[in-house]
């Protein structure tokens, strides 16, 4: 073993010193951060979240509430015979016929579908495809009216078997069901 050294005390006095400034020093240090704040340790996502932690005030939102209007409730009775409107007559092709005849009648749709389900004509109704795909040369259909507002019915063009699909609000006669099937023969006359 090695015999020790002495240490003169003046060195020791020196060492001690740097201790004691340096404690002080840190004391220090902390105090002025936590006067911020701020502690040392979390120095830079304190001072991130401060940056980030502005918030507007809140303004209250008021809903904007329609007024109240009154409709007029629709009967369940028969549409009003239509006057004598052409469905042929300056219409440019077979669709602008067929949206005639949907207006002429005041339906919601009206579409031509052919035996194997597919749309052959129609007024624009949204629901034309799966009108025709579900109700299209099907005999069991013919004369149907649901509840739906839906009626069917079943015409022959130069041999070939349509089906017309009526979707209306309103409940259809037999004699206006009648004269949306001459109609639609009449259009079919002059386009195909």
């Amino acid at each position: 073993m090695t015999p020790a050294v002495p240490v003169p005390d003046a060195l020791v006095f020196i060492g001690a010193g740097i201790v004691i400034v340096g404690i002080i020093a840190a004391i220090v240090f902390i105090w002025s951060w936590s006067r911020a704040g701020v502690t040392p340790a979390t120095s830079t996502e304190a001072v991130r979240v401060k940056r980030l932690d502005y918030q507007p005030a809140a303004r209250p939102v008021t809903p904007f509430i329609r007024p109240p209007v009154s409709r007029q409730l629709r009967s369940q009775a028969a549409p009003s015979v239509p006057t004598a409107v052409s469905v042929v007559d300056g219409r440019i092709d077979i669709a602008d016929s067929t949206r005639a005849l949907a207006e002429k009648y005041t339906l919601a749709g009206f579409t031509l579908a052919t035996a194997d389900g597919l749309v052959f004509s129609t007024s624009g109704s949204p629901s034309a495809m799966e009108d025709a795909a579900r109700y299209g040369g099907s005999p069991q259909h013919e004369g149907l009216q649901e509840s739906a507002g839906l009626t069917i019915f079943t015409i022959t063009h130069q041999g070939i078997g349509l089906t017309g699909i009526i979707r209306s609000e309103k409940r259809m006669t037999g004699d206006m069901i009648r004269r949306i099937e001459s109609d639609t023969q009449e259009i079919l006359n002059r386009w195909i």
